[in-house]
């Protein structure tokens, strides 16, 4: 189920706690840093998955342990009219891992990777590739740094059904 952020301080820009609820936003598909204290997550809007606005969102946590505002990801990474979802930043926090309907894709829904720099910008979007990305859906990246590889899942290969999970080492 979606989590919502409750206990905002409208004037302090913070909230406290992730509460699951129902409301105007959906949040889901949190991705934590190795040090807990930034998440990305993917907001969305509406009912109708065809028409609903889907973006990544930032918040860092403050040593008072209050968390920022939501802050949305701003270009490379969010562009009108196309859907930004299942982000996952890896252990070294160099790499935003996230899935998206943009144009260059090789089908539906891809897996994409923006490097992220010192200064935190993040670099113009790459596609995973052909070896990762089917003509249908590919979704939910997960990179462990430790082996090197990439877990994800998709509906373009043969597989028990669904969405199965499968892996590349790389």
């Amino acid at each position: 189920q979606p989590f919502n952020f409750e206990e905002v301080d409208e004037e302090k820009g913070v909230f406290s706690k992730f509460k699951s609820k129902e409301g105007k936003f959906n949040q889901g598909t949190p991705s934590f840093s190795k040090d807990r204290k930034t998440v990305y997550f993917t907001q969305w809007t509406g009912l109708d998955a065809r028409k609903e606005s889907y973006n990544i969102y930032r918040s860092s946590q403050y040593e008072s342990g209050l968390w920022s505002a939501p802050i949305k990801l701003k270009a490379p990474i969010n562009s009108p009219g196309v859907r930004y979802m299942h982000p996952s930043i890896t252990a070294d926090g160099k790499r935003l891992y996230f899935v998206s309907d943009k144009t260059g894709g090789f089908g539906k829904l891809d897996i994409w990777y923006s490097n992220i720099d010192t200064l935190g910008a993040f670099s113009e979007p790459i596609n995973a590739g052909s070896k990762i990305n089917t003509k249908d859906d590919d979704v939910s990246p997960f990179y462990s740094d430790t082996i090197k590889t990439l877990f994800f899942s998709s509906q373009g290969r043969i597989g028990l059904g669904g969405l199965d999970i499968y892996q590349a080492t790389y």
